[in-house]
């Protein structure tokens, strides 16, 4: 398991110039459960307040760099002060029918014109989660869950998660635990510090 050389977990929003900010947290912690060749990732990324100003509360999007193009987000929410945005699969139909939430509609159109952002687009690489009409107190916590394969290169299985920050107070903490269903488990971390917790039985 590694840390690809990749930006992690990010906010990003249109200041009043017109230019693209992108934030990074002041706190993230990646839960990783592999089983056999299978992972599941959650990112639970917390935002400072004092990075976020009205401008970034009025229309701001969260994006996570995928572990590979055929990755999938499973879930995602947001909590800022009382304010609670959770992702859903929904029928097509269903969507498209629901009635829009004209402040998240206004949000997206000013990160369209103002930032050049459109997203309405798929994006393979990317999984990003529009938020508007934040309230200013409070930090931002956003907790995201997917899944994807483990990646196989001469003989060994390989998972990169994208982690890297731009903010050099972010605290950064890595849990995994490994499934890998036989009697013995060898493992290796080449960008981190890793020490075993507990061993046994192929876990």
């Amino acid at each position: 398991m590694d840390t690809v050389n990749a930006d992690g977990p990010s906010v990003y929003y249109v200041d009043e110039a017109g230019e693209k900010v992108r934030v990074f947290p002041a706190k993230l912690t990646c839960f990783v459960e592999v089983h056999l060749t299978t992972a599941v990732a959650t990112y639970e990324a917390e935002f400072s307040p004092l990075d976020l100003p009205k401008e970034a509360c009025d229309a701001l999007v969260f994006e996570l760099p995928l572990i590979d193009e055929h990755a999938t987000v499973t879930g995602a929410t947001a909590v800022k002060s009382d304010k609670f945005f959770e992702t859903m699969v929904v029928d097509r139909k269903a969507a498209i029918d629901a009635p829009k939430d004209t402040q998240a509609a206004a949000a997206a159109e000013k990160l369209s014109s103002d930032g050049g952002l459109n997203l309405t687009e798929y994006d393979p690489q990317a999984f990003r989660f529009p938020l508007a009409g934040l309230p200013e107190a409070g930090p931002l916590q956003v907790c995201v869950e997917e899944i994807g394969a483990l990646r196989f290169d001469s003989g060994s299985y390989e998972l990169g998660l994208p982690l890297r920050s731009h903010n050099p107070d972010t605290k950064l903490q890595i849990q995994c635990t490994l499934n890998t269903g036989l009697g013995a488990c060898v493992w290796t971390c080449k960008t981190h510090p890793v020490n075993p917790v507990s061993s046994g039985d192929g876990r």
